[in-house]
């Protein structure tokens, strides 16, 4: 027991002599180790809610030299209309077996987002969000969506930030307009990055 102290206390010894670059170590490889998985963290009064979601392949490959498959089915409903909100996404990865937050970098990372209406594109909604039926634009008015399988391309992802590297991810979005909670979504996946 005392043996395993002094080695701990010699760890933390050496490490806090060490400078720390945080973004070496959220770009280090680690091992692909969780299942996708979802939920709806919110609560009965969020207007905005997932019935079902899944994504494959599952670890989700994503390539910096060519595009990738992935297949999506959603199951999901706006339930009221949003004419204004803010986002805070909360990112983490496991680094060394320890769920890590990802700080804020150029708008990638755990954020917050305090329009997220200005951030929607102008102009016509793609046609595949027309063809589902969902509103691109503010104010997103009410729909249902139920997308039993698609097949999305992921382009070839030449700039990924480097902290995007392999390993697991969490995220958690929770969608408000002023003090009033409209969705709160969490996921988990494991990213494959070639």
């Amino acid at each position: 027991m005392i043996k395993y102290v002094l080695v701990m206390a010699a760890l933390a010894a050496v490490a806090s002599a060490a400078p720390l670059d945080t973004m070496r170590i959220f770009g280090m490889d680690e091992p692909n180790t969780v299942d996708f998985q979802w939920k709806n963290c919110g609560d009965s009064s969020d207007i905005a809610t997932i019935k079902s979601l899944t994504v494959k392949p599952d670890p989700i490959d994503i390539s910096k030299s060519k595009p990738e498959t992935v297949t999506v089915s959603v199951d999901a409903a706006l339930t009221s209309e949003i004419s204004a909100a803010s986002a805070t996404l909360t990112l983490k990865k496991k680094v060394l077996g320890v769920w890590t937050k990802l700080p804020c970098i150029d708008k990638i990372g755990s954020c917050t987002y305090d329009n997220v209406c200005s951030m929607l594109p102008p102009g016509p909604c793609d046609p595949a969000l027309q063809k589902l039926g969902i509103p691109c634009h503010c104010p997103l008015e009410p729909f249902t969506v139920n997308v039993p399988s698609q097949d999305v391309i992921i382009g070839a992802q030449k700039s990924l930030p480097s902290f995007l590297a392999n390993g697991d991810y969490q995220a958690q979005v929770e969608i408000n307009n002023g003090d009033k909670q409209l969705a709160c979504f969490w996921v988990q996946a494991s990213l494959k990055v070639e």
